[in-house]
């Protein structure tokens, strides 16, 4: 299924992103000759609406005194019903399928909702060269596949540290192709008619995107580390979710018609990510972590989040997490359109494109098994709110099980 589901849910494989990002300090020294990492992860929304099963396999380590590798393998399992943006109905409509359905007819609430069932597999494939002792670099290679979308992209990343080790300085570069359609290879008119067998149907869209990152690490003392990012990205082809539909009606009044929407065919997007790591005591380390995200959608998002590391003894350990997130609608976000209106270039009643504001509340805990081994695990908490799309409101939990193996 391609972009109907749920933002933010999935960790999706990030097929172009630079590495920079991760949750150790750029240049820090391979400790292991060998790392196996695996894991389970569920995510189940409320009124069973969506649920995603995700099985996760991570290998690294080194292939010689200066080259380590990693591969990355996700597959997901994905279903249940994902808001459509039309209009809830008191009378029988027509819903556009989603990914792995048809058509159907639906009633009250589901009027507003769509059944999907599908499958997802993405590999990444990262190789890591040490061409000094203060200076590496790394490629990517990745692919994520799915019966409506499939997804390319490639990655390079070089990372200098200064002669005294505590400044790191990072750029990455990373490229993405990407093949989106409805079940079957089509994508519809944009703001054609969802219910009449004549609108037409295209190929499969396509949208490639550039993206540029440069980073700087800081030790400031022996017990804080400050990272700091900014990512410019630029995507341009079909923007255009091929499932999600817009209602025309005015306000109190019944549904008119069903529309497929339209977005703008090019995106320009700015982030600026800080991360603070600072050890309060020999058993307490806190991370905050800062956001700030913008386009030329007029979409402005902030996140915060906060994890609070509690070694518990026997080098187990316990870590709360709580992360906050604020979001402005874009500029062609619209509930519904009005009938007997001329009909805009671009509009959306996608809520992920609504002002909204969400939290997530979570623990994990990790514990050393055997020689070399450690199982986490981890539970989480999501709300989120919206301010004027039609399903308002999400909650959801998640719960992933890992372990962790060394060799070396």
């Amino acid at each position: 299924m391609a972009a109907t589901k749920p933002g933010g849910v999935k960790q999706k494989l990030a097929l172009a992103t630079c590495t920079l990002l991760s949750q150790q300090a750029a240049g820090e020294a391979i400790e292991n000759d060998w790392v196996f990492d695996s894991g389970f992860l569920t995510y189940r929304e409320a009124d069973d609406r969506v649920t995603v099963e995700k099985f996760i396999v991570n290998v690294g380590g080194n292939i010689s005194e200066r080259d380590s590798l990693k591969i990355d393998v996700v597959f997901d399992t994905m279903t249940g019903s994902t808001p459509t943006g039309g209009l809830e109905n008191s009378t029988i409509q027509s819903v556009t399928g989603t990914s792995g359905t048809g058509g159907f007819t639906a009633s009250g609430q589901a009027a507003a909702l769509a059944p999907f069932d599908d499958t997802r597999l993405a590999v990444k494939v990262d190789w890591k060269r040490e061409l000094s002792s203060t200076l590496n670099m790394s490629y990517g290679a990745a692919i994520s596949v799915e019966n409506d979308y499939t997804s390319l992209g490639a990655s390079y990343n070089l990372n200098k540290e200064t002669a005294n080790r505590l400044m790191t300085y990072s750029f990455g570069i990373g490229f993405a192709h990407d093949e989106i359609s409805q079940t079957g290879g089509v994508t519809p008119q944009p703001l054609g008619d969802a219910n009449d067998a004549s609108t037409p149907f295209f190929e499969e869209g396509e949208r490639d995107t550039l993206e540029l990152l440069g980073g700087i690490t800081r030790v400031i003392n022996a017990k804080t580390l400050w990272q700091n990012n900014l990512s410019f990205t630029f995507s341009d082809g079909y923007h255009t979710d091929p499932y999600k539909i817009i209602s025309v009606a005015n306000p109190g009044e019944p549904e008119q018609s069903r529309l497929y929407e339209s977005r703008p065919d090019s995106r320009a997007r700015t982030a600026y990510y800080s991360k603070l790591v600072h050890q309060l005591t020999d058993t307490q380390t806190i991370h905050f972590s800062y956001r700030y995200y913008t386009d030329d959608w007029e979409v402005d998002s902030h996140t915060f989040n906060y994890r609070h590391r509690l070694d518990i003894g026997g080098k187990q350990y316990i870590e709360p997490n709580v992360r906050l997130y604020t979001q402005t609608a874009a500029d062609f976000f619209s509930r519904t359109l009005l009938r007997n209106q001329p009909l805009p270039q671009y509009a959306s009643a996608d809520g992920r494109l609504d002002d909204m504001t969400g939290i997530t509340l979570g623990v994990k805990f990790g514990k050393p098994v055997g020689d070399n081994g450690e199982v986490r695990a981890r539970l989480a908490f999501i709300s989120q709110e919206f301010d004027n799309a039609v399903i308002d409101s999400l909650d959801a939990f998640v719960l992933q099980i890992s372990f962790k193996k060394g060799f070396y």
